[in-house]
């Protein structure tokens, strides 16, 4: 009997205990669904590049949900514990979306997100899960242009994973001269069935950075692909005479464009050694505004060139990244042999 009565009250003492240990809330019903936005920004100074970012959004929070964790990851595998993301956002309720959030261009992320309740001691929802694949934007990323010339920029947009092309996606292309980040839009693009898009650019008079910019689609994130386009000058070159003696003087000339102060215009010469190429010689002029040897008056530039060496001797004029056709000046009767356009050694 007394067995009975102190079995009796340890019972009661343990369920009280257990009455007085606080109740854990059930875990709250995941969100109803979520939705991805993301976005290529220009650059926010020089020496900065472009970024991808994205905001993650949902709907049906119930209404005892204190809050939702959006946890993202790399790749096709979604996360199933709200602590280990690569990129996780903790956003209190009532939001129904985190701020801009940035991602590595070219990836994939699989998204999960959980709706929390009891903020101090939380209980999560089983997760909300999509998977975003990556893009990419591929393409040639540099143009050297002779001014007056015309050049087509294109890309293809494709799956990063597959290599697929995507086709009816929404391209932008903006620019910025060179040295400046102040970016103004193109315009609006739409790439074919091959993924492709592209633009004429027309005689462009000044060099810079293009970027061709996708801000993603219903199942891929944005990409983005930088093309330098180099203006160099228009030249032309022709001599006074195309033979001459050792040491006799003969003049180059020619037109530049587009015109200019201060506009120079230095000879190169074609060397063998170390390699084959051509160098700067150092000799330089200021083009102008001035009648040419050839009676023409135009903005152009003369100078005065000899060699004293026998044989074949080839110049070019070069002048704000743009350089002249060739020509070649021959010195002394005899130049069987002694032609310096052969190959003598490995191109520089």
């Amino acid at each position: 009997m007394r067995g009975t009565t102190a079995f009796t009250a340890a019972l009661v003492t343990l369920c009280s205990v257990a009455t007085a240990l606080p109740a854990h809330a059930a875990p709250p019903p995941p969100v109803a669904g979520i939705s991805l936005a993301s976005k290529v920004d220009n650059p926010t100074h020089l020496n900065a590049g472009f970024t991808l970012h994205t905001v993650v959004s949902w709907s049906g929070e119930a209404a005892n949900v204190d809050g939702v964790v959006a946890c993202l990851v790399r790749g096709h595998t979604p996360s199933t514990d709200p602590s280990s993301c690569e990129i996780r956002a903790d956003v209190p309720a009532p939001a129904t979306h985190t701020s801009r959030l940035r991602l590595l261009e070219r990836s994939a992320y699989a998204v999960s997100v959980f709706a929390y309740s009891d903020a101090a001691d939380r209980e999560y929802s089983s997760p909300v899960t999509s998977i975003w694949e990556g893009s990419a934007l591929h393409g040639k990323r540099f143009f050297n242009v002779t001014y007056g010339n015309s050049v087509t920029l294109r890309t293809t947009l494709s799956d990063r994973r597959t290599g697929d092309p995507l086709p009816n996606e929404s391209l932008t292309l903006v620019f910025a001269k060179a040295g400046s980040n102040r970016w103004r839009n193109i315009g609006t693009f739409t790439t074919d069935a091959t993924g492709t898009a592209s633009m004429r650019l027309r005689q462009p008079r000044e060099g810079g950075v293009y970027t061709w910019r996708y801000n993603g689609g219903p199942r891929y994130l944005g990409a983005f692909r930088e093309i330098n386009v180099l203006v160099g000058n228009r030249v032309t070159a022709h001599l006074t005479r195309s033979h001459a003696a050792p040491g006799e003087s003969v003049r180059l000339y020619g037109i530049v464009r587009p015109t200019g102060q201060h506009v120079r215009v230095e000879l190169s010469e074609y060397t063998a050694a170390p390699c084959n190429a051509y160098l700067l010689t150092g000799q330089k002029v200021t083009a102008k505004r001035q009648q040419l040897p050839s009676g023409r008056i135009t903005f152009g530039y003369v100078m005065t060139i000899s060699r004293s060496s026998p044989g074949q001797h080839k110049f070019e004029a070069y002048s704000g990244g743009g350089s002249s056709p060739s020509v070649t000046l021959t010195v002394g009767a005899n130049t069987r042999g002694t032609s310096r356009s052969a190959p003598a050694a490995p191109s520089c």
